[in-house]
């Protein structure tokens, strides 16, 4: 018999998969869900305890160049938790395919010349008292702190993956996609208050870090940041897990409340699909 739990954690995978497709053509689903995959096929593989579970993500710069210093961002903050024989031939691989691919990575990011931004910058100049706090305070740096700032806070914003970006819609360029159920948020805090017992941390921590940082210096991120589906679901599977043993009374009605909630959210991006 399936269990309630079991439905439940079936929604919390299908539905940010499920409006990414319903918005984009099905060669720019296959396209976004590349390096997804490939993300969970080291996870299949570190579940395993395969020392290589590291080699797959070597395969996202060819899959999706800009996301071309992403094995590179993952196998530094890998270093944190298991270190083996190979940790330095993976870094050196994933520097050597950054170097190859850094000119499409890097015509992707906030670093390429903005020429509208400099104007502006320009322009703001002339509202300071000297030439000193203009020069300080409207600078070339300010251009890209600003636009990192930007896309980090967006990033790492709760109401990104539970809210559809509600009610910041239009803060950035963004398809605002229903990624999870706004019910799964006790789950999320649930796993990080308990994260130093996860038995994928050493998988979901560099990931998750790794990606956000990446996707931040990306000029627009949107449906790039399906890379972070694996991880982040990875961390509400386990706060699902953590739920059910610490609030065994309840989690059945909750369970059942999830259910009907799921059902009608996926109603909903069918309705608006039509």
């Amino acid at each position: 018999m399936i269990r309630l739990k079991n439905i439940v954690i079936a929604f919390v995978l299908i539905l940010w998969p499920l409006d990414l497709y319903l918005k984009n053509t099905p060669q720019n689903y296959i396209a976004y869900i590349g390096p997804t995959l490939i993300l969970l096929i080291s996870y299949l593989l570190f579940k395993k305890n395969k020392i290589y579970f590291w080699v797959p993500f070597l395969l996202i710069p060819f899959v999706s160049p800009k996301l071309a210093v992403l094995p590179l961002s993952i196998s530094l903050f890998s270093l944190f938790f298991k270190r083996n024989r190979f940790s330095a031939l993976f870094i050196t691989a994933s520097l050597i395919l950054g170097f190859i691919f850094i000119k499409p990575f890097w015509g992707q990011t906030i670093f390429k010349f903005d020429y509208e931004a400099r104007q502006q910058v320009i322009r703001n100049t002339y509202l300071y008292p000297n030439v000193f706090l203009a020069r300080l305070s409207q600078n070339k740096t300010k251009i890209i702190s600003d636009k990192l700032n930007s896309n980090f806070f967006a990033i790492t914003d709760p109401s990104n993956y539970f809210f559809g970006f509600h009610p910041r819609e239009g803060y950035i360029e963004n398809q605002n996609l229903g990624k999870y159920l706004f019910l799964s948020l006790p789950f999320l805090f649930l796993c990080l208050y308990y994260l130093k017992n996860n038995k994928n941390k050493g998988f979901v921590i560099p990931a998750l870090i790794g990606s956000v940082l990446v996707l931040s210096v990306l000029t627009n991120f949107d449906r790039q940041d399906f890379v972070l589906f694996v991880p982040l679901s990875l961390v509400i599977i386990d706060g699902i897990n953590i739920f059910e043993k610490k609030y065994s009374k309840i989690s059945k009605y909750y369970w059942v409340i999830f259910v009907i909630f799921s059902l009608q959210q996926i109603a909903r991006l069918f309705a608006v699909k039509l």
